[in-house]
């Protein structure tokens, strides 16, 4: 499966019982560092907390991934998790969902940061740090407790130009885009076109008064 045939879509009612399937034994405890049950409220968008969700899809595969995030209002910050299938982890799947997330928020919700947490016992997301994407920011010492003892959790960063500049090098995929380069190229000469015609009206015209002789 190439990124190209995966894609990002708001979440649907269907969705919800095959996600909350996944949500058993390891796939749990690493998607929220316990193994506490997850409910569908949980999955489910909540603007008052400023809590989004897309789902992961691949044509004839279906739903193969989640990625949510919560938003600091007035910041630019955005804290990202994502959860793939137990039969899609460690196959990377985990790694597209969240370069394709990424590049949605940059691109569409005007981020400015993204953070990353995971329990430093999560070797699917700490091996996918060591591609050098995102910047590692800090340790939080013992701060879950999962199998009778204390584990650390990692925290990671991405900010806005540090993605530009991936997406320039070509070392990461720009996220989904509303409109393709070649219907840009096309909007602009249409405007050149009308900015150059006299048959077109245009506001300013009226502001300029001739010079009187």
């Amino acid at each position: 499966m190439s990124q190209s045939e995966l894609y990002l879509r708001e979440i649907e009612d269907e969705d919800i019982p095959v996600i909350l399937a996944w949500f058993t034994g390891q796939v749990a405890t690493l998607a929220n560092g316990t193994g506490s049950r997850i409910q569908a409220e949980d999955l489910r968008p909540d603007p008052a907390n400023h809590r989004d969700v897309r789902v992961a899809v691949v044509p004839d595969e279906g739903v193969v991934g989640v990625f949510n995030w919560v938003e600091s209002p007035g910041t630019g910050s955005f804290f990202i998790g994502i959860v793939v299938p137990p039969d899609r982890v460690g196959t990377g799947y985990g790694a597209m969902v969240v370069e394709l997330g990424i590049g949605f928020l940059f691109d569409q919700r005007r981020a400015h940061r993204v953070e990353l947490r995971a329990a430093t016992y999560n070797r699917h997301v700490v091996g996918m740090l060591r591609a050098g994407f995102m910047t590692l920011e800090a340790i939080l010492r013992e701060n879950i407790f999962v199998d009778g003892r204390y584990e650390s959790t990692v925290v990671a960063s991405m900010l806005e130009p540090e993605y530009r500049e991936l997406i320039r090098t070509q070392r990461m995929f720009p996220g989904p885009q509303n409109f393709s380069e070649e219907d840009q190229r096309r909007t602009q000469r249409s405007l050149r076109q009308a900015l150059s015609s006299e048959r077109v009206s245009k506001s300013w015209d009226e502001l300029l008064v001739p010079d009187v002789a």
